[in-house]
């Protein structure tokens, strides 16, 4: 059986925010540094092309 191409896109998408999360645990009720900002914004264009 065949994983459908509808379910890997759905997958791709639900995965979004467990990653955000993941990259900002770290960052509770602190400032969040530059570096972590630019990453986040790297993380933006590669999701970009996912949820368009």
């Amino acid at each position: 059986m065949a994983i459908s191409p509808r379910y890997t896109e759905l997958k791709a998408i639900a995965h979004i925010p467990l990653a955000l999360y993941v990259m900002l645990i770290n960052s509770t009720d602190k400032v969040i540094a530059t570096t972590q900002l630019d990453k986040l914004r790297d993380y933006r264009t590669l999701i970009e092309p996912i949820s368009a």
